[in-house]
């Protein structure tokens, strides 16, 4: 993952993942290699001050996703991706206090394009499809979140919903398809903490647990990583 600074009010980014699955038990085989490349503008539309405790913010990112292999979408639960290109627009409205309070509240669209199998038919939500190509639904997410976040240390607390606008269920004795309705809520947190005399390092901490869900598994997540902040501007000194 890339975030570059391009001025006070535009970030560009890239997220540019290899992924690897794996059954613990059965005869499914896991698959592994590079997945999606996704890239986004974000710019900071608005900052106002509220009187001398902090600001409100508006944030606008438009971002883009292609594959970047050709890995098979159609072996859920183990396939990497679903090898549609997509396109997403996200806006954010957030609160963030001098003392540290940081309230949040974001939601994204997101347009999917259409997958080609690799077999010339299938069979989903109660009818049989003669061609190669699936239609993907287009999916809608919202998320509220609070917390602390000072000084490169975030403790955030968050709830998230997210849907799929249409798509059929998950038969029954069959495997889950690429283009299945998913509806579920999430609760989680993130952790963000600056390493001591290495403030440009920050370990990341962030669970997610899912409260209910259609067609989704109820699962626990837990992520963890590390980012490095490099700086190119040197800082104007004082005489």
């Amino acid at each position: 993952v890339g975030n570059y600074g391009l001025t006070d009010h535009i970030d560009l980014l890239v997220n540019v993942p290899y992924i690897w699955t794996s059954a613990s038990q059965g005869v499914l085989h896991g698959q592994r290699g590079w997945q999606d490349a996704t890239f986004a503008v974000k710019a900071k539309v608005l900052s106002v001050p509220v009187s001398k405790f902090g600001a409100v913010r508006a944030i606008g990112v438009v971002s883009g996703s292609i594959p970047m292999s050709t890995y098979t979408p159609a072996d859920a639960p183990l396939s990497i991706g679903t090898q549609s290109k997509q396109l997403a627009g996200r806006a954010t409205l957030n609160y963030l206090g001098k003392n540290g309070i940081y309230l949040n509240g974001t939601t994204v669209y997101t347009l999917r394009g259409n997958v080609t199998l690799p077999q010339p038919f299938y069979y989903t939500n109660g009818q049989l499809f003669l061609s190669n190509e699936v239609a993907m639904p287009n999916t809608f997410e919202y998320a509220v979140g609070g917390g602390y976040r000072k000084n490169d240390t975030t403790l955030v607390a968050t709830y998230s919903r997210h849907e799929t606008r249409g798509g059929g269920d998950i038969r029954q004795q069959d495997m889950p398809f690429l283009s299945n309705r998913q509806l579920y809520s999430r609760i989680g947190g993130t952790v963000t903490i600056p390493l001591p005399r290495v403030h440009a390092l920050q370990y990341w901490m962030i669970y997610n647990y899912t409260l209910n869900g259609r067609n989704v598994g109820q699962a626990n997540t837990a992520t963890v990583g590390m980012l490095y902040t490099f700086t190119f501007e040197k800082k104007r000194g004082t005489k």
